[in-house]
């Protein structure tokens, strides 16, 4: 019996974990917890969230990088009036996407709580809206 908890408590905790990175880590070293079909669930749950925030943060990086490299030209635009207006108004729409991004950033971060609260009920239900794509695209 102290056995099974001691199994039910490591697959709670590596659940939890994996929500952290590091109990992913964990189900991929230990061939005990593999054996687990919702612990399994719930690590295909986090590594999905973690590569599609991950991508998304190169895409909304490069972005940023692109918009802040144009309002450098709404300095020149006071030089050049003309020849530059078109480039002033995208690098006014800089402040747009730096808004978008923490709406972007918030609702990952929402999501990540969503997975992990179902993880420390025990319940196997997916993350919303992404959470379809781990079964899909994760094959371990």
């Amino acid at each position: 019996m102290a056995q099974k908890n001691n199994k039910e408590d490591d697959e709670k905790l590596v659940i939890i974990l994996s929500y952290f990175l590091i109990g992913i880590i964990w189900y991929f070293i230990d061939e005990k917890l593999q054996k687990s079909k919702l612990v399994k669930f719930h690590v295909k749950q986090a590594l999905n969230l973690f590569i599609i925030g991950f991508a998304i943060n190169i895409i909304l990086e490069f972005l940023n990088l692109v918009f802040g490299f144009l309002s450098f030209f709404s300095f020149l635009n006071f030089i050049f009036n003309s020849f530059f207006d078109i480039l002033f108004f995208l690098s006014s729409l800089d402040f747009i996407f730096k808004f978008i991004f923490k709406i972007i950033c918030l609702f990952l971060f929402v999501l990540w709580v969503i997975g992990l609260i179902n993880g420390i009920n025990l319940e196997k239900k997916e993350i919303p809206l992404i959470g379809s794509f781990a079964n899909k695209y994760l094959k371990f």
